[in-house]
């Protein structure tokens, strides 16, 4: 710090060691880099690399109107990533680095000037739900998402297919009208952006119902504190009414709770009998009940954590499930930790999520039983490298398919550290009507292009793609040609060909060749030698 000292009148001033981010560790060694592409809504990384130390890494991203000018802080921009927004075009952006425990900080290079953003396009378009059953004089609500890169606009326009008058759809919402004589509809959305991309959902249209009952299974049970019982529900009447029902129950303390049938009576319940209710959605005037006893206590011996050992790449996920056992059905509800990881890495409900920086190289996960906290379970995760894709291979390279034909195309994805095998396919070069799913071309019966070219992105790195180069050819020409007439000067010979259509007849000895698009000729007066037969060749167009 600055320290002041006056002497007649003279202010001198005394330089001390300044400290730039505080504290008394050690100075902060290493370098910092940015990795992606500078363009408006293509995420940004900062990789670190030799820090030491395992203090917590702060991150603070800055922006500047030249390469080596002044830069100012981004606010809000203080996470390992970070995306360029309108505002950044055309600027330049660096990223510092400071590590609780050590002085000083690291600055990036600067990258830039940033690219706009790239136009959004359309991939596909989902629709939900996908099979739904209306009654008669009924309504469904449709929702859609339109899928693509560089957050595409989600208008969408909506049409029926399949019905009556009177059935319409708005704003996605389906009414059916009360006399509609269909029993299926088809319903269509579209995005507005690209209208070659839609989804549709198959609509069931079933006469209106009526609910005239509810039964419960089991009708009583006996449940011990800490236990857990499950029910079911039948939804009885006319005209197929829907089975789903409310469940609930009464006369319970805190903790006792039911879900989707699923009844679990808490450790500590005091009351002595419950009562568990399921009401129709469709008419929730109908009810009926089940009378729960409770006795005794469950007893909790363990707790099993599956799978007990996983491997999971840094910024990846692993599911993990737990199993309660004891004596009278020991409710199944655990509560989930980790331990051994760095700030990031969590489990939420079983589902552990590894940070894309995380240092350790294993982790524990825990699984405590609600009802006896001194019993769990744990599983052993290793944490390996995240995987890289090196290369997409497609097989065949190329090949030869037929107008109308198809062909099964295989994708390999190479790397380290087992990258998924997904990939998405696409083919270029094509009219309407040809297409690739799942690896399988179909080129269209009426397909004008002579070339393709079929392409597996994987999923993991969509720059990492591999392609195969198509030549489409014409079906080959099948079927026979029969000639019925009498062969002698001045005869009409006629050709029997199906569908073929045009001819050409020529006389063997080598004569001129007669080519004419008509199924019957009449030969000139002077005919061929008898030695010479006649053939009559067809070609297709």
């Amino acid at each position: 710090m600055n320290k002041f000292l006056l002497l007649a009148g003279l202010t001198l001033t005394f330089l001390g060691c300044p400290s730039p981010s505080g504290g008394n560790g050690s100075l902060l060694k290493g370098s910092v880099s940015i990795n992606g592409t500078a363009q408006v809504g293509q995420p940004l990384t900062a990789d670190t690399v030799n820090l030491g130390g395992n203090g917590i890494i702060s991150y603070q991203w800055r922006r500047g109107d030249t390469q080596n000018g002044a830069f100012t802080d981004i606010s809000g921009a203080t996470a390992e990533t970070y995306t360029p927004v309108a505002a950044d075009e055309g600027k330049y952006l660096r990223v510092t680095v400071t590590r609780s425990g050590h002085t000083g900080s690291i600055t990036s290079s600067a990258v830039g000037a940033v690219l706009a953003a790239s136009a959004p396009t359309v991939t596909s378009v989902t629709i939900s739900p996908k099979t739904p059953t209306v009654v008669r004089g009924g309504t469904q609500q449709f929702s859609a998402a339109v899928n693509g890169t560089n957050n595409p606009a989600q208008t969408v326009t909506w049409s029926v297919s399949g019905a009556s008058a009177g059935t319409t759809i708005v704003d996605g919402l389906l009414t059916v009208a009360a006399h509609e004589t269909s029993s299926l509809l088809i319903v269509t959305v579209t995005s507005t952006a690209d209208t070659s991309r839609s989804d549709t959902a198959s609509v069931t249209i079933i006469d209106a119902f009526t609910v005239t009952g509810v039964t419960i299974n089991p009708s009583s049970a006996t449940v011990a504190r800490g236990g857990i019982e499950i029910f079911t529900a039948a939804v009885m009447g006319t005209g197929h009414p829907p089975q789903t029902v409310i469940w609930n129950v009464y006369g319970a303390g805190a903790g006792t709770t039911i879900v989707d049938g699923l009844l679990t009576v808490a450790i500590n319940e005091t009351a002595a009998s419950l009562t568990v209710t399921a009401a129709s959605t469709a008419d929730p005037t109908k009810t009926n009940a089940a009378s729960i006893t409770i006795s005794g206590t469950v007893t909790v011996t363990g707790v099993t954590v599956d799978p007990p050992n996983a491997t999971v790449a840094k910024g990846g996920t692993m599911q993990f499930s737990a199993a309660v056992s004891g004596t009278n059905h020991p409710a199944q509800t655990v509560t989930w930790s980790v331990s051994g990881g760095s700030a990031g890495t969590a489990i939420d409900d079983g589902l552990l999520t590894v940070a894309a920086h995380e240092t350790a190289a294993s982790l524990t996960v825990r699984a405590t039983s609600t009802i006896n906290t001194g019993v769990y379970g744990t599983a052993t995760v290793t944490v390996v490298e995240a995987p890289a894709v090196t290369g997409v291979t497609v097989n065949p390279p190329s090949a030869t398919v037929t107008r109308g034909g198809t062909q099964i195309f295989i994708a390999v994805v190479t790397g380290t550290n087992n990258p998924a095998q997904t990939v998405t396919w696409s083919v270029s070069g094509a009219g309407a009507g040809t297409t690739i799913i799942g690896g399988l071309l179909t080129v269209a019966a009426d397909e004008t292009a002579v070339s393709l070219t079929v392409t597996a992105t994987s999923t993991v790195d969509t720059t990492k793609h591999g392609t195969a180069a198509v030549t489409v050819t014409h079906s080959p020409l099948t079927g026979a040609v029969i000639i019925s007439g009498s062969a002698r000067a001045g005869s009409t010979l006629t050709a029997n060909t199906g569908n073929f259509l045009e001819q050409e007849l020529s006389a063997t000895n080598g004569s001129r060749g007669i080519r004419q698009p008509a199924r019957s000729r009449t030969f000139p007066t002077r005919p061929p030698q008898p030695t010479h037969p006649l053939r009559l060749m067809s070609a297709s167009s």
